[in-house]
């Protein structure tokens, strides 16, 4: 039981990692969830065994370091402390896996995103129940390199990238003292055993255990980010924070779009049953007609670095389109992860629409198709693409 409650979450987390093509999506959630939920409860039954019974338990697998003046074995230690820790650390855990099925379920890459959380469940645990302080050190580096993985899951995003390097080298700080603490143990103690240092360490001098405990504490500190070393955390919810507020932003712009399209098509009824009013481009603004399917304001406005900024990005992800039946269409494309920079444009510009161009890609694409919108993006791109790709297809757009 207790291997299993070990083993379990890297066995799901290797599953879906090497395994999750065939396996597919639903396949790696399930996996990794129910070895997790199956964790948790063998964890319950070890509380109930260990903590309530008082019969601690120990795993010794195999010997690591061999030599004359010093043995460190991979042993596992089940006591009351123990026990009691892995209760709330895996039953979150087990919370974050269920969560992560809906809250991720637009994502691509599903399957390495919960064998990334399978993983740090697996350090996690190897954290908490390692029998000395060698392997305890094992599971608190793992734990690190999966934080970094997980923040900078999203590693298109700068700001994701930047949060995963901020919260990976502010825990370096404390890997460093804790470090230092280690070789602390060794020299004075001779081992790193817990049990050898617990039993000794009322002999030795206060000083000594003091530096030691200031080494340990510091490096607690820095992983649990507290007050001098929490710098990283706020970053760290960059990815996780900022695709909540995403879709949020995408309730509110789709509301927006739907009720722009009922007064787009009531308006001209409204203006004398249809009357239209005439667009007037001078001093570069555009007048925009009203009665438009795509959303637009009466009067624009753009600064020169928005204008600069487009023109870049365009050359990378936009397209200057002839459709079969002649008519011209500027169309911007992105992943549907990122159709907030599409929404940005829209929101800029003033016209044009975001929509879903596919969802089995899971791509948005923003459009403008009417003549005025038309002329005021020639008005901008006219003598200012670079490549020659797409200067060969706005000539001919053109």
């Amino acid at each position: 039981m207790y291997l299993a409650l070990i083993g379990l979450p890297i066995l799901g987390s290797i599953i879906s990692g090497f395994f999750g093509r065939k396996i597919g999506v639903s396949g790696s959630q399930i996996i990794t969830c129910t070895c997790v939920i199956t964790t948790t409860i063998l964890a319950i039954l070890a509380f109930i065994e260990v903590g309530l019974n008082k019969n601690p338990v120990k795993i010794h697998l195999f010997r690591w370091i061999d030599a004359e003046y010093l043995n460190v074995s991979w042993a596992f230690n089940f006591d009351s402390l123990t026990v009691s820790m892995l209760i709330p650390v895996l039953i979150i855990s087990s919370l974050v896996h269920v969560y992560s099925i809906g809250y991720m379920s637009h994502d691509p890459h599903n399957q390495r995103f919960f064998s990334y959380l399978s993983l740090f469940t697996f350090m996690m645990i190897i954290l908490v129940t390692g029998d000395n302080f060698l392997v305890m050190f094992v599971g608190w580096e793992g734990v690190g390199v999966c934080s970094y993985l997980l923040v900078s899951f999203w590693f298109t995003r700068i700001a994701a990238n930047q949060s995963s390097l901020a919260a990976f080298f502010t825990n370096r700080v404390g890997d460093y003292v804790l470090t230092v603490g280690m070789f602390a143990i060794l020299w004075s103690f001779g081992n790193v055993d817990y049990t050898t240092v617990f039993s000794l360490s009322p002999f030795y001098s206060e000083s000594v255990i003091f530096f030691v405990g200031i080494c340990l504490l510091i490096g607690a500190m820095a992983k649990s980010s507290q007050v001098g070393l929490h710098v990283w955390l706020p970053m760290a919810m960059e990815g996780f924070l900022g695709r909540a507020l995403l879709k949020f932003h995408y309730m509110l712009e789709h509301l927006y779009t739907s009720w722009s399209s009922i007064y787009s098509r009531v308006k001209p009824t409204l203006l004398n049953f249809g009357k239209i009013q005439e667009l007037r481009q001078s001093a570069g603004n555009l007048y925009i007609l009203s009665g438009s399917s795509e959303t637009t304001r009466e009067k624009l406005n753009i600064d020169d670095k928005f204008k600069w900024w487009l023109i870049g990005f365009t050359e990378g992800d936009g397209a200057f389109i002839i459709n079969k039946n002649g008519y011209l269409e500027f169309k911007v494309t992105q992943a549907s992860a990122d159709a907030q920079v599409l929404f940005y444009i829209k929101k800029q510009l003033g016209f044009g629409s975001v929509s879903v161009q596919s969802k089995e890609n899971k791509t948005h694409h923003f459009r403008v198709r009417n003549k005025i919108g038309l002329e005021y993006i020639i008005n901008i791109f006219n003598g200012n693409i670079i490549t020659k790709a797409k200067i060969t297809q706005f000539k001919s757009w053109l």
